[in-house]
């Protein structure tokens, strides 16, 4: 428990902690609901075919444009391309909302956007996280990886969890029965579900993730107090 409760008094620790949380419920719903997009929205002839398609761009794309996050974070900072790496899954997303039935090449197009962020959270999270653990080791004295990586890989799956199945059981509530025509309702709703809920809950990810106060200057000063505090010097919290 004094572990814990150590964790919660790091506040970059919390910042990054609320954003995995809210970010998880953005990342869980498309998974769940890609195929009844694809099944009742786009509605294209070969449904298997697209549909590997669809899922092999998106992650596709992740790894393809990862070596462009790597530059990015070099050049510009890790913070400033983290919170940029937002903007391709809420604009991504919030445009899916508006494709309907023949409409697989925009799918396509737009799913190679939103991937193409998936590649930043490969790399930038683990190293925002060390960044933390940085922090924590310069009050207390100690590397506690193992305690936030915990915090980390835990709470946001009871997140997860709900978001995926909560939505299908919205969907079961207007009517929805599958392998059959659905009603204008039931297409709105999974619209709605698979773009506009990921864009939101990405865009109230964003807003906390602004709040993250650790910068390369911070962390410069971050390490400068733990070798301070190794020499038995005092150190200010930057």
């Amino acid at each position: 428990m004094p572990g814990v409760r150590r964790a919660l008094r790091n506040q970059p620790f919390r910042v990054l902690l609320g954003s995995y949380v809210v970010a998880s419920a953005a990342g869980a719903i498309p998974g769940t609901f890609m195929p009844f997009f694809n099944a009742y929205v786009i509605r294209p002839d070969n449904e298997a075919g697209w549909l590997a398609t669809y899922l092999a761009a998106y992650f596709g794309a992740g790894f393809l444009f990862l070596p462009v996050w790597l530059w990015a974070a070099r050049r510009f900072g890790k913070k400033p391309t983290w919170l940029a790496s937002f903007a391709f899954g809420i604009t991504g997303g919030a445009g899916m909302f508006f494709l309907g039935r023949g409409d697989t090449i925009e799918t396509l197009l737009l799913l190679i956007w939103s991937g193409s962020s998936f590649g930043a959270g490969l790399f930038l999270g683990p190293s925002i996280q060390a960044d933390v653990i940085d922090y924590d080791e310069l009050h207390t004295g100690k590397r506690r990886e193992a305690q936030y990586t915990a915090f980390w890989a835990m709470l946001p799956k009871f997140v997860a969890i709900p978001s995926a199945a909560i939505p299908i059981a919205v969907l079961a509530t207007l009517g929805y029965k599958p392998n059959v025509e659905q009603t204008p309702e039931v297409v709105l709703a999974i619209r709605a579900i698979f773009a506009l809920l990921p864009a939101f809950f990405s865009a109230l990810a964003f807003v906390v993730a602004m709040r993250f106060p650790i910068d390369e200057r911070a962390h410069q000063k971050i390490q400068s107090g733990i070798a301070a505090h190794a020499r038995g010097e005092a150190a200010i919290d930057p």
